[in-house]
C-alpha cells in the first residue's frame, strides 16, 4: 500500500490539535467552535447548488 503525503499531513495535524487539547474531544470541539465564531468572515461558505436548466 502506498502512502499519501497529503493524508499523512492531515492525520499529523489532527493528532497535534488533539494533543494540544489534552486528547479531550469535547475540549477540541469547543476550541474549534470558538475559532469558527471568531473567524466566521474568513471561512468558506458553500453556495447553493445551481438548479439544472430544464430542457425544452
Amino acid at each position: 500500500m502506498t502512502t499519501d503525503p497529503i493524508v499523512n499531513e492531515v492525520w499529523r495535524i489532527r493528532q497535534e490539535l488533539f494533543a494540544e487539547h489534552g486528547n479531550d474531544l469535547s475540549a477540541l470541539v469547543k476550541a474549534l467552535q470558538r475559532r469558527q465564531k471568531s473567524q466566521g468572515d474568513r471561512l468558506v461558505r458553500r453556495r447553493q447548488p445551481r438548479k439544472k436548466a430544464t430542457q425544452r
